[in-house]
This record gives C-alpha cells, structure tokens and sequence, in this order.
C-alpha cells in the first residue's frame, strides 16, 4: 500500500512537470514567473502534502503500524517527488528550446516586455539608491560618505584611497628574514 501510493505521487510529479513546461512553452509570451508562481512548485507543494497526510491517515487511522521500512519509503518519496518534477521539466525545455527561446524573445521584443523591464530596472535602481548626477543626466551611485561611483566612466573617487599620481616606492620585502 505505501509503495503503491508513493509510485502515484512520484509519477503524478513527472507527468506534471513535463506537461506544465509544454503548456509554458506554447502559452503567450508574459513575464518570467517567480519560483511561487510556477506550477511545478505548486505541484511540489500540494504532493507534500498529500505524502504527509497519507502517511498519517495509513498508520493512524487504518492502525498500521509503522515499519522501517514504510518510513524510509515516506522519506525516500519526499525527497524524490521534486526531483522527478524538475527531471520532467528539464526533459521538455530541452526538447522545446527552440520554442522557448523564441517564446522569450517575443516578451522581450512586445511592448509589455519593455515596460515590464524598464519598471523593474526603475526599481532596482530605486533600491540601490542611484540618483541623477545632474551634469549630463548620467546615473550615479552615492553613500553617506561622499563617494561617488559613476556609472558610466566606471570611476571611484575617495580621499583615502591611493592617489595614480603620487610617487610610492613599494618594497615587497622589508624583512630579510621572510626571504
């Protein structure tokens, strides 16, 4: 009975994985979906769940007892239900690259692509804390210690670091004795 209800779910995890890449790869173009947003993961959820709910309503309501060999087949199970939903999934993105090279194209190149990028770059550079320079519209980083980093000169200036200027003499070895 364990091993029959583990097979399902492990086989329910491949199937899902493969056919929730093939659904992606035909859908309309959108926008690169977070780890949440994936089916496969919800997939992953959702078998956790039914593997820890069947292990406890078939050794405490059906008064099985629990053998070694039954928990070892729950854990085994746990552990390879997201690996088989990834081996599914990573079967069809090899298989439809083509089509799904050219399904992330189109995003890109449609007009909500470049907007969906151009907002998420606004806040990206919100978070990071670039302001306009105001000289030539150039975008620059700055911190409370009055470093400025641009962005496009890829420059640091700071009064405390070493001046391509001034003459240093640089000894590797001033101890005869580390020689």
């Amino acid at each position: 009975m364990v091993f029959s209800v583990c097979t399902i779910i492990l086989l329910a995890n491949f199937c899902g994985g493969l056919t929730s890449t093939a659904i992606y790869a035909f859908e309309k173009p959108s926008p690169p979906r977070t780890l949440a947003q994936k089916p496969s993961f919800r997939l992953f959820l959702m078998s956790e769940f039914f593997l820890g709910t069947g292990a406890v309503y078939y050794h405490s309501v059906q008064g099985v007892r629990a053998s070694n060999e039954d928990i070892s087949i729950w854990i085994a199970a746990a552990f390879m239900a997201p690996l088989l939903a990834i081996i599914g999934s990573q079967i069809v993105k090899v298989a439809l690259a083509g089509r799904l090279e050219a399904r992330e194209k189109a995003w890109e190149e449609s007009p909500e692509g470049r907007q969906w990028a151009a907002d998420i770059m606004a806040e990206a550079n919100a978070n990071m804390g670039m302001v306009d320079d105001g000289d030539d519209g150039d975008k620059v980083f700055e911190d409370t210690k009055e470093d400025v980093i641009d962005e496009k000169a890829k420059a640091f200036s700071d009064d405390d670091l070493f001046d391509p200027e001034e003459d240093v003499e640089e000894v590797y070895f001033k101890d005869k004795d580390m020689i």
